[in-house]
């Protein structure tokens, strides 16, 4: 609670922020917006410092406040990030720009700097604390993330898959005969279609399992062979099953690697969320 009222007087003395690419003579005022009180000092957060990181996206306050509780735990952990670490981070970004045209350049940074009101040295700062957040947090989640065989073995009886069922089919379309009832028709197909030689079959082809509308499930009873007579307007339509595959459940080793990235997904998100949930414990936020 001292520091915190300590925190609070050191805040209004520091109302007004002096920039150093401001005009010789002027002052930038930044509004406080939050004070992040933690275990290794006090924070002070203007509206100019939620504004000079808007460059890394959607960062509003909270995750202002959310970085610097995460800053603050890896100095209290031992944790150093130096200027040469953030160096080899950009170059490492720049490396991933460049099949993009997107590399990070001297020129490229000095206008990012720019755009966000700071000088160069500010916005390494500002890297090295997003850096330093990003790298602990990755660290702590991490070493979190193993998944046992119990588990994967668990998801696996939880939630079968199959592979769908494929049907291997010939059709062929019969008009009703002048003078012929389709209940004669029919009975005629159904003893002789097998045998009838100037039937057109149409090209093989298949349908899966799950693919089948409500009134062709007759399909799913045919063996190998069979012809089965569907009556339409204007006469019958004969189907002829060629070949099958069952449906078959998956077995745990095609569906491993599914499994492994679901869970580790999940995982990965209980864990960031935990994370940040302790990190912003460790700290007294005060917002304006």
């Amino acid at each position: 609670m001292a520091r915190m009222v300590l925190g609070l007087a050191w805040c209004v003395l520091l109302s007004a922020a002096i920039y150093a690419d401001a005009p010789a003579g002027a002052y930038v005022v930044g509004e406080i917006k939050a004070i992040v009180d933690g275990p290794m000092g006090t924070d002070v957060i203007t509206d100019l410092d939620v504004a000079q990181h808007r460059f890394a996206g959607d960062f509003d306050l909270d995750a202002l406040i959310l970085m610097y509780a995460k800053t603050q735990h890896a100095e209290s952990t031992g944790i150093s990030i130096t200027q040469d670490d953030v160096d080899r981070y950009l170059r490492a970004l720049s490396q991933q720009g460049q099949a993009s045209g997107q590399a990070l350049t001297p020129d490229s940074l000095r206008a990012m700097a720019r755009d966000l009101g700071c000088s160069l040295d500010e916005l390494y700062t500002i890297l090295k604390k997003l850096y330093t957040a990003n790298v602990t947090m990755e660290q702590d989640v991490h070493s979190q993330l193993t998944i046992t065989e119990q588990q994967v073995e668990a998801a696996y009886s939880a939630d079968p898959e199959y592979k769908d069922g494929v049907y291997f089919l010939q059709t062929a379309h019969v008009p009703l005969e002048a003078g012929q009832s389709k209940t004669e028709r029919k009975r005629d197909l159904v003893k002789n279609a097998a045998a009838m030689k100037d039937l057109s079959w149409s090209i093989p082809f298949d349908i899966n399992d799950s693919e089948l509308a409500a009134e062709k499930s007759f399909i799913k009873k045919m063996k190998r062979g069979d012809i089965h007579v569907y009556e339409l307007s204007d006469g019958f339509e004969l189907y002829r099953l060629t070949n099958r595959t069952e449906r078959k459940k998956l077995s745990l080793e095609e569906r491993r690697k599914d499994i492994l990235a679901r869970l580790r997904e999940k995982k990965f998100e209980q864990t960031v969320k935990q994370y940040n949930q302790d990190r912003l414990s460790e700290v007294v936020v005060t917002k304006f």
